[in-house]
């Protein structure tokens, strides 16, 4: 377990041990919580010494790590009724912010969210790039998913951005809409 900049308890991939439901995830996943968060941080940088700090197994690790992406699949569609007529950019956009964020934190981006109904990918980068995450905590990867909606929005037809189409988008494949398929697997990739 480290600690990230905002001060959460992380373990695994980006796993956010002070969600609500962590501690029935990892019950699950059969990890214990309560010894995983009351033990000593590890520095991001050192490897941990399981000998002095609870440590998860790689299954564990990646158990936990395909149920995130689910849930922040899952907020992604929860908070954006267009969510399936996006495109796929902006899908794995979302998604990856509702990862990063958590839902507690993501829930709140209510204005950003109205960028996205709208469409208005530059409001949306702009509200995005504005926000504590990108201004002090992990700028990188933060503006990286500004600048996937400011420069690779959905594209446009006519006067407003639309969902991506079979002819123009190789995102989609004939006969099906944009991003159809697994859960975890959006627009042909795996996550």
């Amino acid at each position: 377990m480290y600690v990230d900049s905002q001060g959460r308890k992380i373990i695994g991939f980006n796993f956010n041990l002070d969600e609500t439901d962590a501690k029935a995830i990892l019950a699950h996943y059969e990890a214990d919580y309560d010894k995983i968060v009351n033990g000593t941080p590890t520095d991001l940088t050192t490897p941990c010494d399981c000998k002095a700090v609870t440590c998860l197994n790689q299954n564990q690790i990646e158990d936990i790590f395909d149920e995130s992406i689910a849930q922040a699949f899952g907020n992604a569609k929860r908070v954006l009724p267009s969510f399936e007529s996006l495109c796929c950019t902006v899908q794995k956009t979302v998604v990856d912010i509702a990862f990063v964020l958590g839902n507690s934190t993501f829930s709140t981006y209510e204005q950003f969210f109205t960028w996205i109904e709208y469409q208005n990918w530059q409001a949306a980068s702009d509200f995005l790039s504005a926000t504590k995450w990108c201004q002090v905590e992990d700028s990188a990867r933060c503006y990286s998913d500004a600048n996937n909606l400011r420069y690779q929005g959905c594209p446009c037809f006519g006067q407003f951005p639309n969902k991506c189409y079979y002819a123009v988008s190789s995102c989609c494949q004939e006969g099906q809409s944009c991003c159809n398929g697994k859960l975890l697997n959006i627009c042909g990739d795996t996550w």
